[in-house]
């Protein structure tokens, strides 16, 4: 990973967003529509439905740390500042139990 990377990547989950991996990933939501979807009403219908939250961030996300909140981790996209694709990293967790591994997939 080069200085100026950004990382693109969907977590999918349901019941409450993990708000700290925003801090521990250096990530955040990807656009606004984004960002409401980390809302969560209990009482709302949304509340036990899977949604999926794209995300950006500065490094590659933490999988296991998404993982211990019950959220999964999509593949990865790295791209320049400018928005140019460098690399797509396939990410491939078994389980919950196991560390995440990343691969390198094309240029």
């Amino acid at each position: 990973m080069s200085e100026g990377s950004i990382f693109e990547f969907t977590v999918s989950g349901h019941g409450v967003f993990p708000y700290d991996m925003l801090r521990y990933d250096r990530c955040w939501p990807a656009t606004e529509d984004m960002s409401a979807k980390l809302s969560w009403d209990p009482r709302s219908v949304r509340a036990v439905q899977q949604r999926a939250v794209t995300m950006k961030g500065t490094r590659l996300p933490t999988i296991g740390r998404w993982h211990s909140f019950g959220w999964h981790v999509g593949d990865a996209v790295e791209t320049t500042a400018r928005g140019n694709v460098k690399r797509h990293v396939l990410i491939a967790a078994t389980s919950n139990l196991f560390p995440a591994r990343y691969e390198r997939v094309g240029r």
